[in-house]
């Protein structure tokens, strides 16, 4: 990455100098290079490469198939007996087809296979919990600080903040902070619709509308594969500013995340 208005072709060049001395099955497909404002991918191998700005990101992500961790998929009339042959001999997943799925404190380091996927829909996060005086911390949290989504409780108030690649952030929170006590908070997402949709942000206490935001659009692929899904902590990069600490302080009963 460069800063902005800087030459991709000397960003490419420096690249391209980094892969010397590689053996060729150590050799990239692709190189991405971006001044957070533009962006170049090349494909090394079909010696070709594609350029657009920041604002079109979401129609070019097809593009990204490598990195995004998603294939391009041609489906056929089958018969159903054979769709259901295939279906056996897949892999198991923890996920399945689960849409909704109930965590526990302290759980924390959930990767994809584990963690509930809410890309491209609607869904909301229900939790009780206890505040104390002067509330603070994450209730779930998933991604880091290159993109990620947190749910989490910001000097006493109920927050929500969609990090879009660490480049644009999103921050629904209430306009009061809460007294100690007991509650139940929901975070509710209506979707446009779509990998990469925006869609529309809630926040009720006790199913009291306490905030409410639009996001513009979300990250189609993962968010990351070591910056992973935690329950009352944010234990790696930072998805949002917490202030002093990103762990809870008060008590999480349980966590419940329902895909619509």
């Amino acid at each position: 990455m460069k800063s902005r208005g800087k030459n991709l072709d000397t960003a490419y060049q420096q690249a391209i100098d980094y892969t010397h001395g590689l053996k060729q099955h150590q050799l990239p497909k692709y190189i991405l290079v971006s001044d957070f404002e533009n962006f170049r991918l090349y494909d090394l191998e079909e010696d070709k490469h594609i350029e657009f700005k920041l604002k079109d990101l979401v129609n070019n992500f097809n593009h990204f198939g490598s990195i995004l961790d998603y294939q391009k998929k041609v489906y056929t009339t089958q018969d159903p007996a054979n769709i259901k042959a295939a279906e056996l001999m897949g892999g198991p997943t923890v996920m399945g087809k689960r849409n909704s799925v109930t965590y526990g404190e302290g759980m924390k380091g959930m990767g994809v296979d584990i963690f509930i996927d809410l890309r491209g829909k609607s869904y909301s996060i229900t939790s009780e919990l206890a505040i104390d005086a002067n509330g603070n911390g994450v209730i779930v949290c998933q991604g880091g600080r290159f993109g990620g989504l947190s749910f989490y409780i910001k000097e006493g108030k109920p927050a929500f903040s969609y990090n879009y690649l660490g480049m644009e952030f999103t921050e629904i929170i209430a306009t009061e902070a809460l007294k100690p006590g007991n509650y139940k908070l929901v975070y509710e997402f209506k979707s446009d619709g779509g990998l990469g949709k925006g869609g529309l942000g809630t926040i009720t206490v006790n199913n009291k509308k306490v905030a409410e935001k639009r996001i513009d659009k979300t990250q189609p692929g993962i968010f990351s594969v070591d910056d992973l899904a935690d329950i009352g902590v944010d234990d790696g990069t930072y998805v949002a500013d917490y202030g002093k600490s990103s762990k809870f302080n008060g008590k999480i009963e349980y966590v419940t995340i329902e895909r619509k």
